[in-house]
């Protein structure tokens, strides 16, 4: 057996000391920035929506949108139902957004029809999981001459949030003479029986409009 003398032992306890020395000279840095990091790894902060101001007219939100256009087109009023629309401004000047408004209610009418409620999105960010991309909500659809086609709702960014607009691709395809039986909105000419059988009863009921 090797036999160690004072000195030995304490050269060596000196080597071994230098050598932790040299080592931890080399490997703290690393050591406390992978410290440093552990606790960010671990622990996955969320980050919470994005509150916005409410809008006047509910159109923050897909659901608001359709909601908003139903009531307003369900008391005649036209002109506030055409403040969901998204009028391209190249062709403002030549579009009547009133008459249009009128025309999509009419089409909803006659040849259209729109998603159940609890389907379309009470979101901010829309439906994400609809593949239309980030700004694109379908709402449902109708038929003109014969070929179906989807109503969607455009999200347009404002300074105070998004506002949902049916698109202007979706006017694009709305008649603006469309057949009707009378001045009155059909939504107002039936009786309070037939309405809760109609669409448009299903969205009154549920955004507290009275029937009659």
């Amino acid at each position: 057996m090797m036999q160690y003398t004072p000195s030995t032992t304490i050269l060596i306890r000196s080597k071994w000391t230098l050598f932790l020395i040299v080592l931890l000279s080399f490997c703290s840095p690393d050591l406390y920035s992978q410290a440093s990091l552990i606790p960010n790894d671990t622990s996955k902060k969320t980050e919470a929506a994005p509150a916005y101001p409410a809008d006047s007219l509910g159109r923050r939100t897909p659901r608001g949108t359709v909601e908003g256009f139903i009531a307003a087109v369900a008391k005649g009023d036209y002109k506030k139902a055409s403040l969901y629309l998204r009028i391209d401004k190249k062709l403002k000047k030549d579009q009547d957004s009133v008459k249009l408004a009128k025309s999509l209610q009419l089409l909803l009418d006659q040849q259209g029809s729109i998603l159940p409620y609890s389907i379309i999105s009470d979101k901010p960010e829309g439906a994400q999981n609809d593949n239309l991309g980030p700004n694109l909500d379908r709402i449902g659809t109708a038929t003109v001459n014969k070929e179906a086609f989807d109503l969607i709702l455009e999200s347009n960014e404002s300074p105070e949030g998004p506002l949902w607009l049916f698109s202007s691709q979706t006017l694009e395809r709305i008649p603006l003479e469309i057949e009707n039986a009378g001045d009155k909105a059909l939504v107002n000419k039936v009786s309070p029986d037939v309405l809760t059988e109609h669409q448009w009863g299903e969205y009154l009921l549920l955004i507290g409009l009275p029937l009659s």
